[in-house]
């Protein structure tokens, strides 16, 4: 994420900025609870819990989407960095590269091919949105 990057003052050792982001196309937020301490908690003290972390995903989430331009500005006009695109024979290597080592994982990680899978089922029923869903 551009913000985080900024924070982090990558723009000082890299001058150009590609996008999209193929290592991270998502940001994932999470809680890790042991089993047994959250099958102890009462239904209302699950509730609370699940509660507060939606909302907190909903307000990084937000932020997020509302910093990222600020921050790729100030990187590109205060800092001379380019923000470029990947062409798109570079995004097909990657995605090749990628299948490849999805493959290589699955074979090996019956976990890994399960979710995987889901994965790609929702990826594949959401372009129907993502594609009609918003402006070009």
């Amino acid at each position: 994420m551009p913000s985080m990057d900024q924070k982090f003052g990558f723009y000082q050792a890299a001058k150009y900025y590609y996008f999209p982001g193929w290592h991270q196309q998502t940001s994932l937020l999470v809680l890790s609870v042991n089993q047994k301490r959250w099958d102890s908690l009462s239904d209302q003290h699950k509730a609370v819990i699940e509660l507060a972390c939606g909302d907190m995903i909903q307000d990084m989430i937000a932020e997020g989407e509302a910093t990222q331009w600020k921050a790729m500005k100030e990187m590109r006009d205060k800092h001379g960095v380019k923000i470029m695109r990947w062409p798109p024979e570079i995004m097909q290597a990657m995605e090749k590269a990628w299948n490849e080592v999805v493959a290589e994982e699955s074979a090996k990680n019956p976990n890994f091919k399960r979710i995987y899978e889901s994965y790609s089922k929702f990826r594949a029923d959401y372009a129907l949105w993502r594609e009609h869903g918003y402006l070009q």
